[in-house]
């Protein structure tokens, strides 16, 4: 009884969060896309900018779980209800990158340093998962909060092959042992991956 309260209440807050990213989103849209020209970027994904009602429930069921939080809490860490991934070139990606933070903060938009994610600098060390991209969490004047993923061509499609097994990663009930083989997976693929320069 208790486990289904507290998915219902999932559920609820989840149309909450997708709700106000759906109020949000074609001013935030809009400004992407005149930004992603500034900096040849390609906005990639347009058609999934909006994370599934049912993905988003488990999110916060699942980070609930793991962080030993409600789910009320959970929710204020939720950051990917709206998401928007750039494709930059490996040659200026890290240039481009910085030159778009930069605009952001022209536009009004509000990008806490504590939620820049700069996967690069993992290759090779503890917490390196195979995954290569900088993931960033940025606020809007009208305090919506959304995920912008910066990857080059080959890291996406990384990202892109590796998702259903990420996804299994993710899992309750995956064991360590298949958590284990599944980074070890990923980080081989990874190799493939071109550094871009000042990433790390």
């Amino acid at each position: 009884m208790k486990n289904l309260k507290t998915l219902n209440k999932a559920r609820q807050i989840a149309e909450d969060l997708l709700n106000q990213a759906k109020a949000n989103e074609p001013n935030i849209t809009a400004d992407l896309q005149n930004i992603a020209l500034k900096v040849s970027a390609k906005i990639v994904g347009l058609e999934n900018k909006f994370k599934t009602i049912e993905s988003l429930t488990h999110k916060l069921m699942t980070t609930a779980h793991l962080n030993l939080q409600t789910i009320v809490e959970a929710s204020e860490t939720i950051n990917d209800a709206l998401r928007y991934t750039f494709i930059l070139s490996v040659e200026n990606y890290f240039d481009f990158f910085e030159q778009t933070i930069e605009i952001l903060w022209q536009n009004g938009y509000y990008v806490p340093e504590n939620r820049i994610w700069n996967a690069w600098k993992n290759i090779g060390e503890k917490f390196d998962k195979g995954y290569r991209g900088i993931n960033i969490s940025v606020i809007s004047s009208q305090k919506q909060i959304f995920e912008l993923q910066f990857h080059t061509d080959k890291s996406y499609e990384l990202k892109t092959e590796m998702h259903n097994l990420y996804k299994e990663s993710r899992k309750k009930e995956t064991s360590i042992e298949r958590r284990r083989e599944i980074k070890q997976m990923s980080i081989k693929e990874a190799e493939k991956i071109q550094i871009p320069d000042g990433v790390k």
